[in-house]
């Protein structure tokens, strides 16, 4: 059995490998404090880019959603019928560009329509916890800020 398929069958019986649990964030760009760069975690399989923080955030949410881990603690609401949240245009990342950031991202639970977790600033080798989503934009923002 190859190894793929191993770990194919443990997240169908509920098991997350560790390292599908974090995500890479490398932030390239942020004019007018709108982050822009690339996320990468194993369910895409090579490096995403994002324009924006809602963008992130989606990206990051459809990952989560799709390993159910960690499981959603509410149903989220959409504007749209059927309730389906809204699928994002995944574009692989082109040529590598400057790196301003780089962050490790790990979302331990998803209660009361949010996020909580960690975030691991790799550069300067620093750790925050967040209670919100708006909590770790937060502090992308004050860390690009004083970069």
């Amino acid at each position: 059995m190859s190894d793929n398929k191993g770990q194919t069958d443990k997240i169908a019986l509920g098991f997350v490998p560790v390292d599908k649990k974090t995500c890479t964030i490398k932030i390239t760009g942020y004019e007018g404090r709108i982050p822009a760069g690339t996320v990468f975690n194993d369910y895409f399989g090579c490096p995403v880019s994002f324009c924006g923080a809602i963008e992130l955030v989606m990206l990051v949410e459809e990952m989560l959603d799709s390993y159910k881990y960690p499981q959603r603690a509410m149903e989220m609401r959409t504007f749209q019928g059927g309730g389906q949240p809204l699928q994002l245009d995944k574009r692989q990342a082109g040529e590598p560009e400057a790196v301003l950031a780089t962050f490790a991202l790990k979302v331990l639970f998803r209660q009361n329509a949010s996020w909580q977790g960690t975030l691991h600033w790799l550069d300067r080798r620093a750790e925050a916890n967040f209670r919100s989503v708006l909590e770790l934009l937060s502090l992308l923002d004050s860390a690009l800020q004083s970069n």
